[in-house]
């Protein structure tokens, strides 16, 4: 280059400006060789944004009509039929077949077990296999300079094709991740044992719900198959009093006082059917029945009524409450994770055992062997770790008391529910004996009235205020009896009752609802699995 130079020999003018208009006119050319193409840039940029941007895509109301049709049928349509009058067992069978928040809370215990399966998986070694093609646009050629001279001293040369074949397969595992994960496999077994002890609650708690609107539904019909006669006759001494004071035969006051009696008593008749009519609909709502459903209840008849007998002492509800609680079990299985937790925070402070392993191949033909085998063994330790550890393991130890101190309130409070469940379940068969007596009193009244109306000793208004009397007696019978059934289901809620066994023959509702019947007869007789108590040495 220099010689070229010199054989021109340009002056320092012109040479200076040649130089200058050649460095500007490289990237000035290159910048107007850029110009025209511009427009198409732009057009490619806007494309590719246009492309990158998700558009609004709202669900037509075709399909959402459709998917609620789908919804509707998959909720009613998978169920046995119902034959004739339903008894309270085959209801509580229905509840726990087709019930949508019993099904959910089994589907997140099938969750929680395929957790585990998968936490498991996690203790296996790490595995990477992988192969392709590998390629480059020109040879991979080095060369070597010598370091004492800086000369160099071997020729651009190549020990590698432009393109060949590449694969291995790998195998790494760590004895520290494996501890790790081993405890954390335990921990999440346990919280599969905790969705199952949530299930428990919620199958105990709507079967609760299931025992006391049956029994609040067969009071409404009972209501309302004598109701509607009784608002009847209201209605025509509406009638008849209205008629009465438009043609003057009575005292207007006597007439409107009369009236307003009448409607008084109407609309506590009105009131007492709306507040019942709803028991009906809501058992249809918990054996995922349409609400409109009309239902047929089979309950034994007035005087074949008996209350559950409970022949426990209430020392014994108290042992096998904490013995069986599902909120117990969970907090038990709660302290079981709280101390794994401590032993993790412990094992991340050591150090790590890795073993590597892995067999290689490489079509590469400058190499005298394609394929080979490497191993290895190393020790691997996160020193901050070690740093925090402490620190962790004081929070693990903090959360484990805390999780003791709230398992021993809740077993404070489940022995405070089992007495007062006790003493709930002999106030309601004392109400009920007093509300079958006050019933007695009022029929035998309202018999006597009835003869008196009968031969005009009597008003109208007199006789329907004694049939409305006798009503409100027989309905409080039906809600008393009601109780007793609702307060011994409670003392078996808060013993933690399991209303069917770990396995059935058969799940058809007929099955489901005489093992319900045979179990809740025998836990009421305390034919019981109780724990024993336990006796010094």
């Amino acid at each position: 280059m220099t010689g070229l130079r010199t054989a021109h020999s340009p002056g320092p003018q012109q040479g200076s400006s040649e130089m200058t208009s050649a460095t500007m006119a490289g990237p000035i050319g290159h910048l107007s060789s850029r110009l025209p193409r511009r427009p198409a840039v732009a057009l490619a940029a806007a494309l590719l944004m246009g492309a990158c941007t998700v558009p609004l895509d709202p669900i037509p109301e075709a399909t959402l009509q459709a998917r609620l049709k789908d919804d509707l049928a998959k909720v009613y349509s998978q169920q046995e039929p119902i034959s004739g009058p339903l008894t309270v067992h085959e209801a509580m069978a229905r509840v726990l077949k087709y019930n949508l928040d019993n099904k959910l809370k089994l589907m997140e215990q099938a969750l929680s077990l395929r957790q585990v399966e998968v936490a498991e998986l996690s203790m296996l070694p790490r595995i990477a296999a992988s192969a392709g093609y590998v390629g480059r646009s020109n040879e991979s050629a080095p060369s070597s300079r010598s370091v004492t001279t800086g000369r160099q001293s071997l020729e651009t040369s190549t020990s590698q094709e432009q393109h060949r074949g590449v694969a291995d397969l790998s195998v790494t595992w760590n004895i520290l991740d494996f501890g790790v994960s081993y405890v954390s496999a335990k921990q999440q077994a346990d919280r599969a044992l905790i969705a199952a002890e949530r299930r428990r609650k919620v199958v105990q708690n709507v079967l609760q719900d299931t025992r006391l609107v049956f029994w609040r539904a067969v009071a409404a019909d009972r209501l309302q198959a004598r109701i509607g006669p009784l608002l009847a006759g209201i209605d025509k001494a509406l009638r008849d009093s209205r008629a009465i004071g438009t043609q003057r035969l009575s005292s207007p006051i006597d007439a409107l006082a009369y009236q307003r009696s009448l409607l008084r008593t109407r609309r506590q008749l009105l009131d007492l059917q709306r507040e019942l009519q709803v028991a009906k609909t809501q058992l249809a709502t918990l054996m995922d029945l349409p609400p409109a459903t009309e239902l047929q209840l089979a309950a034994p008849a007035r005087e074949e009524r008996r209350p559950p007998t409970l022949d426990l002492a209430p020392e014994q509800i108290e042992e096998a409450a904490l013995l069986r609680r599902p909120e117990l079990v969970e907090e038990a299985y709660q302290a079981r994770i709280g101390a794994a937790e401590t032993r993790k925070a412990m094992l991340r402070m050591l150090p790590g055992l890795e073993i590597n392993f892995g067999v290689n191949y490489d079509s590469n033909k400058y190499l005298l062997n394609h394929q080979w085998a490497d191993y290895g063994v190393r020790v691997v330790w996160n020193l901050f770790n070690v740093l925090s550890g402490p620190a962790n393991i004081r929070l693990a130890e903090v959360q484990e008391s805390f999780i003791e101190t709230r398992r021993l309130a809740l077993a404070m409070a489940v022995m405070t529910q089992s007495r007062v469940s006790w003493l709930r379940y002999r106030q309601a068969l004392e109400d009920w004996k007093v509300a079958r007596e006050i019933e007695g009193v009022e029929r035998e009244i309202l018999r006597h009235v009835g003869a008196q109306v009968a031969a005009e000793r009597r008003g109208v208004l007199e006789g329907i205020q004694a049939e409305f009397d006798a009503l409100l007696a027989d309905l409080a019978a039906d809600l008393a009896y009601a109780e007793t059934q609702n307060a011994a289901g409670n003392v078996l809620v808060t013993m933690g009752f399991d209303p069917l066994p770990g396995a059935l023959e058969k799940d058809d509702v007929a099955t489901i609802a005489a093992t319900l019947r045979e179990r809740e007869a025998a836990w009421f007789s305390g034919r019981l699995a109780l724990p024993t108590p336990a006796t010094d040495p």
